[in-house]
């Protein structure tokens, strides 16, 4: 009776009449009901949200039940689909052709299925069985291998048909065929070796280095880059950075290996960030110096790593062009919550590498942005809000201001930013909700007086109603409630 009536009085409070802005939160309702300890944390309810191109249903896997669960009719219920379901979290295996198909990959072997176009569920594929399966994004081909006989085949209109290369064996404990376009070849592993081929040729091992025990079975999906002035390939597993140089047959030849890196690239240029925690320099390129606990960044060169603090300041201005070359980890030198820009801060000290010096940037450093700022890399945009408010970081790096309405509470930690395919940038701060479809202006959508929102969720793929969780349960923010 009290889950009923504190319902009602939710219901009476949001759902009777317009938030700001013409918007409403509606309490969902829940089938099965809430445990205890969803009703007091119910962040459990709403982990891992989930939409497939195309899909209906937003897919939910909550923290404390089994199976998969979804929003409908303001109820949150059982997904109950054959695909996705939440064996071995295979929901989350699946890949989007460049024509559109969607593609959900099951946790049993020979499991792949497809949602047909308009369709309202995945339907399984009639294949024979495999034990392993790749999509290739570079080649757009479905790729299976059959333990049985160790050979792969393709995924086609017409069923399965060989693929034009060798056999391998022990492809599920290793990595399956990779395309590289820039070599015109494909690279796999199996446990403890490393392979390259051309379509139609046989495979051939290359070496992955002394005493390196790199993850070989993350190179399906490892960063993977080809310098063709230097003729160097690097390949980043785990913890290692591995190095490189391609002969006249196509072939592979390990040059050295960097370990313990955070991998930045910029125009082809592979950017390991490396622990510094001695004196003393290696023979595989770990290099030892700095500080006890500082760090150290180095360019990656045929004759081993090179460091970019030798390099002088630059007294030029910034290419604007670089910004949207780069793409920082979460390993890269201490920085703001939101590392995206290529920003890093040594000491008190901000600048821009561009590849071949550093620029001084001190209206990026942290007296000037303040201890706790918060970078957002939005619409190919770069946004950041700092402890006075909101600013667009423009190509010459200077700080454009923008009136900034959203109340910031302690600090911009506190504040949640999330992107929105129907709403822009949505901004959870002191309970309230509001929104930015240009990151110009503003707009509040909800007040925090009834509910106080403490997180947006997901957008629903009805691209109208947004799923938000508040301190009591989870809600639907629905437009044009009068």
């Amino acid at each position: 009776m009290r889950q009923l009536a504190a319902l009602l009085f939710a219901t009476l409070l949001t759902g009777g009449g317009a938030n700001a802005g013409g918007y409403c939160l509606k309490p969902v309702s829940y089938d099965p009901p809430r445990s205890g300890l969803e009703i007091r944390q119910p962040h459990r309810l709403a982990s891992d949200p989930l939409i497939y191109p195309g899909y209906p249903w937003l897919v939910i896997h909550p923290t404390n039940r089994g199976g998969l669960y979804t929003i409908r009719d303001e109820r949150y219920e059982r997904l109950q689909a054959d695909w996705p379901r939440s064996d071995l979290w295979s929901y989350g295996h699946y890949f989007v052709r460049p024509n559109g198909q969607v593609f959900g990959i099951g946790s049993r072997p020979g499991e792949l299925f497809v949602l047909p176009e308009g369709g309202a569920a995945f339907e399984k594929l009639d294949l024979p069985d495999f034990d392993d399966i790749h999509y290739d994004l570079a080649s757009d081909r479905i790729l299976v291998w059959k333990q049985a006989d160790q050979s792969f085949s393709e995924v086609t209109d017409d069923g399965l048909v060989p693929a034009n290369f060798g056999k391998l064996p022990d492809i599920r404990n290793g990595a399956m065929p990779r395309f590289v376009p820039e070599l015109d070849s494909w690279v796999a592993a199996t446990p403890g070796q490393l392979y390259i081929a051309k379509s139609g040729e046989d495979w051939r091992p290359f070496r992955k280095g002394w005493r390196t025990r790199a993850a070989l079975y993350q190179l399906e999906f490892a960063p993977l880059h080809f310098e063709r002035d230097t003729a160097t390939l690097t390949i980043k597993l785990g913890r290692y950075v591995l190095v490189y140089l391609m002969d006249d047959t196509g072939l592979p030849r390990f040059l050295y290996r960097v370990d313990e890196v955070g991998t930045i690239w910029l125009d082809g240029v592979v950017l390991p960030m490396i622990e510094a925690d001695g004196t003393s320099r290696t023979l595989w390129g770990r290099v030892r110096g700095l500080s006890r606990f500082g760090k150290v960044m180095q360019v990656i060169t045929p004759s081993g790593p090179m460091e970019v603090f030798d390099l002088p300041l630059s007294d030029r201005p910034a290419d604007g062009a670089h910004l949207t070359n780069w793409t920082l980890g979460y390993g890269s030198f201490r920085q703001s919550v939101y590392h995206v820009p290529p920003i890093f801060h040594i000491g008190t000290e901000a600048f821009f590498f561009d590849g071949r010096s550093r620029i001084p940037s001190p209206q990026l450093s942290m007296q000037a942005l303040g201890k706790f700022a918060r970078w957002v890399n939005w619409r190919s945009r770069v946004f950041v809000v700092k402890e006075t408010g909101w600013a667009e970081l423009m190509p010459d790096l200077s700080l454009r201001d923008i009136p900034f309405p959203v109340p910031l509470g302690r600090s911009p930690v506190d504040m949640r930013i999330t992107a929105s395919d129907s709403l822009g940038l949505v901004f959870v701060s002191q309970g309230q909700i509001w929104h930015s479809s240009d990151g110009e202006t503003f707009k509040q959508l909800t007040d925090g007086t009834a509910v106080k929102v403490q997180e947006f969720v997901s957008d629903l793929p009805n691209r109208t109603d947004i799923l938000v969780r508040g301190a009591d349960g989870l809600y639907l923010l629905k437009p044009n409630c009068l």
